[in-house]
């Protein structure tokens, strides 16, 4: 070969075998052979020859040997290179890389022969093949060792052609959809750091064919260079000039993008309002559609943002000014992430919203609940990482940055976004819980108790009716209601009753074993009444009121009895099927109308609508939140979860001061249902003691009732439970009954139970104040009676101290509240005159006079936070 066209041998490089669409065939590139051996001084032996010939008019051309070499290094593959200097070629391949000229005029020369060939002069390259590639450069085929040039010059040829029809679209009034197809090829195979150098050569190549834009920028970037002169490393000197240059191409371009940017954002928020109004509308499948809208629309919103791609935007979003860019990336970036948490979250409605089909015994939804809820815990997990995502974001808003008539909106969300996230974990939280309650993948049995309040007693009211029901693989198996007395005449043993209810029963049963404060307690003994009654095991105790079925029935409507010419309404419900159980016909199973509406009521549910069954599904949430709903299970996972949501009835443990009021009915029938109840408490702090004045109220308005169960006297055994360790000062005003066992319990057939027998071994009986002082669940209680006849009222007042931590300027007081126990007035009271005027508590209390007063309706616990100087 003559010496001035030795250098054209690196035009070989550019011949890349491709199929017929115009893509890389890595096939025939496997087969070509080791293609470039050069000697320094001997380049005549070799010469160019075709190695192969393809259909689609594509050649391989390989370099024959036409001598031997001195010294060749085995490539490990039966073919072998000269060990040469390859320093002196890496140079001359450059030049003739850069070079003008026909190389495929030269090639012919050389003995390439080509088939449907174009002879078009060749391009010259738009950038060399530096040094600041190597790295990224991939290792192909037989010469890819470490340290080869002809490596990194085989990866130049590997590197994937893109089509007209791949390219991405956007606006080509700067050439955009070529840049971002080329930018795809170069950062194919790049690591981090080179990618952002390859970008920044990308970009300035394309820009320089827009004189304009460069001649607008040319004057800033000339002063901008003279002021960071001597502040930067040539290097970043370079990467900065060229975001500058880029970020003028951007203004310049963002106008094009704007509109669509707008039109997107605008459409988003129009599908999430959307998404809003059918929630409310119980249109949870539209709703998760309208969410799914919203996401495509802040994606294509995003999209036109990010054109220039992650690193660019990344570099452009650290310079000063660009915190409209940063912030708008981060406002879209979040809002395909609340779109998506949006759109589980709907489908999570629409998966409950279904879920009262596991009440129909005839159904097959047991697999489909397992599904869903996996489905739905899946997909809860991915909104909680989504959610955590955006908070970042939008903590990362300039919020000086956005219209000034949004910044309002904007704090708002940001506000809301931890409250969303608390229902997405508690969501998360109730899936695993409904989960392991209803047994997905195996089988549970639970006995149902139904608490009549009516009747107080210790854990809500008397459970005159009982319940089971099972399910087996997430489906309802079996439902039963029956006469808690039924089931009681089936124990053997004779037990003891707790000594206030000797005087009505001689012997203690599953229906009087709520009689413990604390329901855990009660639960556990209620657990053991039943296996020695039925012979049979349960997985845990739920206590229903009798007021959730007269709620549900409002909701999917009246229940038709006509065998017992009853139609059972929410406002009807409790005093009808007491009736017929007082004074109905059957007089030997009288609770036999339950037994035969249970099956009713729950085709009632379970055929409810989403409307109605979400409605449903909410009282039974609110029972549990105002413990109509009592729960107690032997799964650990499940007692955890109640017992952390306050739905399992126990007695709370607090550092500071506490009061609960307990009542139970004892023969007093359904008087409770008639008698009005008051409390009152007044405090003062006096040398490190609380002193209490307590004062109890109740009115029984029976007498003149339409049935005769409301009209009897109200005997009810009090227990105020307080703070260990309190004294009782004083009592006045409860009642001194005589009540006498009916049986004596001496016989050798009647045996004590060992956790009555602990309780009542505590007691101190104060004989002149009718009161007995003892211990239960970790407090201090104070036990007497308070009897009020029908049309009566009657008060009992109680003083006492509570010993305090050595703490003055805070006090908190928690109120807990009896299961089933109606409280319409409450008041708690403070003097003022041992505290500074300066007080803040929660809830807000009102200072009137000498007094700082909270007063109304106790629902729920309530507890009582004051701070002062």
């Amino acid at each position: 070969m003559p010496p001035d066209n030795r250098k054209l041998i690196g035009a070989i490089f550019d011949v890349k075998p491709v199929d017929k669409n115009g893509r890389l065939d890595v096939t025939k590139m496997e087969n070509i052979k080791p293609v470039l051996c050069l000697k320094k001084n001997n380049l005549n032996q070799y010469k160019l020859e075709p190695v192969a010939e393809y259909g689609d008019g594509s050649i391989s051309i390989g370099i024959a040997s036409l001598g031997k070499s001195r010294k060749e290094n085995d490539l490990g593959d039966g073919s072998s290179v000269p060990d040469i200097d390859r320093a002196a070629y890496v140079i001359e391949l450059e030049e003739g890389l850069n070079q003008g000229g026909n190389s495929m005029r030269e090639l012919s020369d050389i003995g390439a022969r080509f088939v449907n060939g174009n002879n078009a002069k060749s391009k010259s390259r738009i950038r060399p093949i530096t040094q600041n590639y190597r790295r990224a450069i991939p290792k192909i085929g037989a010469l890819s060792h470490e340290n080869s040039e002809h490596a990194r010059i085989i990866a130049e040829i590997g590197k994937r052609l893109i089509l007209k029809s791949e390219e991405s679209y956007a606006p080509d009034s700067m050439g955009i959809s070529s840049l971002v197809s080329e930018r795809a090829v170069l950062t194919n195979n790049l690591g981090p750091g080179d990618i952002r150098k390859a970008e920044v050569d990308l970009w300035l190549s394309h820009l320089q064919k827009n004189r304009m834009v460069l001649r607008e920028i040319d004057s800033r970037k000339n002063s901008f260079f003279s002021r960071l002169k001597n502040a930067f490393f040539p290097q970043k000197l370079l990467v900065v000039s060229a975001i500058l240059i880029i970020g003028g191409a951007i203004a310049y371009y963002g106008y094009g993008l704007k509109d669509n940017i707008v039109r997107d954002s605008n459409s988003a928020v129009q599908n999430l309002e959307d998404a809003k109004s059918q929630i409310v509308k119980m249109d949870f499948s539209s709703a998760a559609g309208s969410f799914t809208k919203a996401y495509e629309d802040f994606s294509k919103a995003s999209e036109n943002l990010n054109f220039m791609g992650a690193s660019i935007g990344s570099l452009l979003a650290d310079l000063p000014g660009a915190s409209k860019i940063k912030s708008a990336n981060n406002i879209l970036e979040a809002g395909k992430l609340l779109a998506d948490s949006g759109q589980v979250m709907a489908q999570s409605m629409d998966f409950i919203a279904k879920s009262g089909s596991i009440l129909n015994p005839a159904s097959d939804a047991g697999e489909s609940m397992a599904k869903m809820l996996n489905s739905l815990k899946s997909g809860l997990a991915v909104t909680q990482r989504n959610l955590q995502k955006a908070d970042v974001l939008l903590a990362g808003v300039d919020v000086q940055s956005l219209p000034e008539d949004k910044r309002a909106s904007f704090e708002d969300l940001k506000s809301k976004l931890p409250i969303f996230n608390d229902l997405i974990a508690m969501s998360v939280d109730y899936s695993g819980f409904l989960g392991d309650l209803v047994g997905v993948r195996g089988a549970k049995k639970y006995l149902l108790l139904f608490q009549n309040p009516a009747e107080l007693r210790a854990t809500g009211g008397f459970p005159g009716s009982y319940g089971t029901i099972s399910f087996q693989d997430g489906q309802l198996k079996e439902f039963f209601v029956d006469d808690v007395y039924n089931l009681d005449g089936q124990l053997k043993d004779n037990i003891i009753p707790p000594a206030q209810m000797q005087h009505i029963t001689p012997t203690w049963g599953m229906r009087d074993a709520n009689w413990f404060i604390d329901f855990p307690t009660s639960a556990k003994k209620i657990m053991w009444f039943y296996k020695k009654e039925s012979g049979t095991d349960v997985d845990g105790v739920i206590t229903f009121s009798p007021t959730i079925v007269a709620k549900i029935l409002d909701i999917v409507g009246p229940i038709e009895m006509p065998e017992y010419g009853l139609i059972l309404d929410g406002k009807s419900f409790a005093s009808e099927i007491q009736d017929e159980v007082e004074y109905g016909k059957n007089r030997t199973q009288p609770k036999q109308v339950l037994k035969d509406m249970a099956p009713r009521l729950l085709a009632k549910m379970y055929l409810a609508d989403k409307e109605e069954w979400m409605a449903v599904f909410n009282v039974l949430i609110s029972s549990m939140e105002k413990k109509d709903v009592l729960m107690y299970f032997k799964n650990l996972s499940l007692q955890s979860f109640a017992y952390d949501k306050g739905f399992t009835g126990h007695v709370q443990t607090v550092d500071d001061d506490y009061l609960m009021v307990n009542v139970s009915n004892i023969k007093g029938s359904k008087t409770d249902n008639v008698t009005d109840t008051s409390i009152k408490i007044n405090t003062k702090l006096e040398n490190g003691s609380a002193m209490h004045k307590l004062v109890i109220t109740r009115k029984n308005n029976g007498g003149d009732q339409k049935y005769g169960f409301y009209n009897k006297s109200n005997p009810a055994y009090i227990r105020v439970l307080v703070p260990e360790g309190s004294e009782l000062l004083s009592i006045n005003g409860n009642s001194n009954p005589n009540f006498k066992p009916l049986v004596t319990y001496n016989k050798s057939d009647f045996r004590k139970d060992a956790d009555l027998s602990n309780l009542e071994s505590s007691a101190n009986y104060d004989l002149d104040k009718n009161v007995a002082i003892q211990k239960e669940a970790g407090k201090t209680e104070f036990a007497f009676w308070m009897i009020v006849d029908p049309k009566g009222e009657q008060t009992v007042e109680i003083e006492y101290s509570t010993p305090l931590r050595p703490v003055t300027t805070n006090y908190e007081l928690y109120i807990q509240k009896q299961p089933g126990l109606v409280i319409d007035n409450f008041e708690f009271s403070m003097d003022s005159q041992n505290i500074s005027n300066k007080i803040e508590s929660t809830p807000v209390l009102n200072k009137i006079g000498d007094r700082y007063i909270l007063n109304g309706s106790l629902e729920n616990d309530l507890p009582i936070k004051l701070n002062f100087e």
